[in-house]
């Protein structure tokens, strides 16, 4: 849901949000990084321009860009980023 919104979103302003991600995680797993394989886990990454290289196109996703700055968010979660 927050994929589509804050896509939606910048489309419509033409610019990037600034944003503050208040959940139980962090959301920036990719596909390559997952554990679970999720989608709700993941959001951020595609979201985020500075991984944009590092993340895979996944497939009915074309319409996901890299619309925000890792410099404009900030995340807010209560257990532990995935280690890499």
């Amino acid at each position: 849901m927050a994929l589509g919104t804050i896509c939606g979103h910048v489309k419509s302003l033409g610019s990037a949000p600034g944003i503050i991600w208040v959940d139980a995680h962090a959301d920036i797993n990719t596909p390559e990084t997952t554990w679970s394989g999720n989608l709700h886990g993941q959001p951020v990454s595609f979201m985020l321009e500075e991984l944009k290289d590092e993340t895979i196109q996944l497939a009915g996703f074309d319409w996901v860009q890299p619309v925000i700055k890792d410099s404009f968010q900030i995340i807010i979660d209560r257990n532990t980023v995935n280690v890499l």
